[in-house]
């Protein structure tokens, strides 16, 4: 039900108010792929690029399959290394931006 509400809200446009059933969600199921990829793209779309960072790689660990989840995955990684390399965290940057190139190669 958690689910439904978020996505719900999601598709609205809402996503302030999508991220609180899905934090909750998420915590009680974090092996359940659709609850952590939604979460990712929630808080995506929040600006929250590290919490995004973190959902949408334990979806692709559970479902390294889907094209969708994949594609914002690396989007939210080369945003962070180029949040990095503008702060001067040039090992951080590096490290997203071979991530991001290797997940661009799957």
């Amino acid at each position: 039900m958690q689910y439904n509400l978020a996505y719900t809200y999601y598709r609205m446009g809402r996503f302030e108010e999508a991220r609180a059933p899905l934090a909750k969600a998420v915590e009680r199921w974090p092996d359940i792929f659709q609850l952590n990829a939604l979460y990712g793209a929630v808080l995506a779309k929040l600006g929250d690029d590290a919490a995004a960072y973190q959902a949408l790689r334990r979806a692709h660990e559970i479902n390294p399959r889907d094209a969708a989840n994949l594609d914002l995955l690396r989007t939210v990684t080369l945003r962070l290394a180029k949040k990095s390399a503008a702060d001067g965290h040039d090992a951080d940057a590096q490290r997203y931006y071979k991530e991001a190139d290797e997940l661009a190669n799957r």
